[in-house]
């Protein structure tokens, strides 16, 4: 299985390059980046604007991962 794409820590450019990679309109990458840090959403099924196919595409290929903090 390959590893997934981590998109929270990606600028809104890098969002809409990965998003036109994906054979998506650049648009998406913006609403996108917007779900993630004004909304808080992390799970691409909430993301209500973005249509079931590309919702598929992200849940295939992409994740919203937080680092987990580890203590000592």
């Amino acid at each position: 299985m390959s590893q997934k794409n981590n998109l929270l820590g990606l600028t809104r450019e890098e969002l809409q390059d990965y998003l036109i990679s994906l054979d998506e309109k650049p648009y998406r990458g913006l609403q996108i980046f917007e779900w993630i840090h004004n909304r808080g959403v992390i799970d691409f099924d909430s993301m209500t604007n973005l249509g079931k196919d590309l919702i598929g595409k992200l849940n295939l290929n992409s994740i919203i991962k937080v680092p987990e903090v580890g203590l000592k």
